[in-house]
């Protein structure tokens, strides 16, 4: 993802609203996942992240111009039948958002591990409204 103007960006992903679903279909939300990291100098470094099992996920960031890699996922849960999400970006600029699943040289694995070092050396800041940084540090340290 590019960042062309410095400033506020706040990222979501978002699942379908169980409003759409009947009240007697056990649809309920599965765990979401954000977090977001700087790609300076060929160096991945892991800035924020957020993790809720709630209809909208959110992540606010106060970014410079930059290559960044924003990872969002979510955990569905077994009985869930749509299995689909959607990434927003609302800042001062464009984001130039890209899927890089098709990226030659692309590995999730290696995008994760370098997020759960990053965490490590930060020792992840645990917010009060949320249990995401606790999450996404677990996920992370587990995963690599």
């Amino acid at each position: 993802m590019t960042i062309d103007t410095s400033g506020e960006y706040t990222f979501s992903v978002t699942q379908k609203d169980k409003r759409l679903f009947k009240k007697d279909s056990g649809y309920s939300y599965s765990t979401a996942s954000l977090f977001l990291m700087n790609l300076a100098d060929g160096e991945k470094t892991y800035i924020d992240g957020n993790a809720n099992d709630v209809r909208d996920v959110y992540l606010e960031c106060s970014l410079e111009e930059g290559e960044y890699i924003l990872y969002a996922m979510v955990e569905w849960k077994e009985e869930t039948k749509e299995k689909s999400f959607v990434i927003t970006c609302y800042g001062v600029s464009e984001a130039q958002i890209e899927d890089m699943e098709d990226e030659d040289g692309f590995e999730k694995d290696e995008i994760i591990k370098a997020a759960a070092d990053s965490i490590n050396e930060k020792r992840v800041f645990y917010n009060e409204r949320s249990w995401g940084q606790d999450h996404i540090a677990r996920y992370c340290v587990d995963y690599a």
